[in-house]
């Protein structure tokens, strides 16, 4: 996990620890305290989303070499879905996208790489009577 993500954890958990506070006090505090511990915990739970969103662009950016390969990969595995003539042939090109996305979700830049090549793999037997793959 990376140091991102280890603050949007914190700053979510505490958002959290002021909403459980608010709610088990509901019937002690005032309007003004509620609102005021509701706008802190929404303060919080914006700090987690900023903290999550950088751990995206810090995993984008790791696998930035690769992005623009995916994007032609994925958009040819799409038209290549529809030429698909069996479960079996859809199935193969489905789990190399799944798992395409898992190694890309994961920043891991030799599993895109090795998933990319899986993904071409299993779209092969339905393209390869139409020419050349590219």
């Amino acid at each position: 996990m990376s140091q991102s993500a280890d603050l949007a954890s914190l700053f979510f958990t505490w958002s959290e620890a002021v909403d459980d506070y608010r709610d088990e006090n509901a019937g002690t505090l005032t309007l003004d305290q509620e609102l005021h511990l509701k706008t802190l915990s929404n303060r919080l739970d914006s700090l987690a989303t900023e903290f999550t969103l950088a751990e995206i662009a810090e995993t984008v950016a790791s696998i930035q070499e690769a992005v623009g390969q995916l994007k032609a990969v994925t958009a040819q595995a799409k038209e290549t879905l529809h030429k698909l003539k069996t479960v079996e042939q859809v199935t193969k090109v489905v789990e190399a996208l799944a798992a395409l996305g898992v190694a890309a979700a994961s920043g891991n830049l030799r599993g895109v790489g090795g998933a990319l090549g899986d993904l071409t793999k299993a779209m092969t037997p339905t393209t390869a009577g139409a020419g050349a793959n590219g």
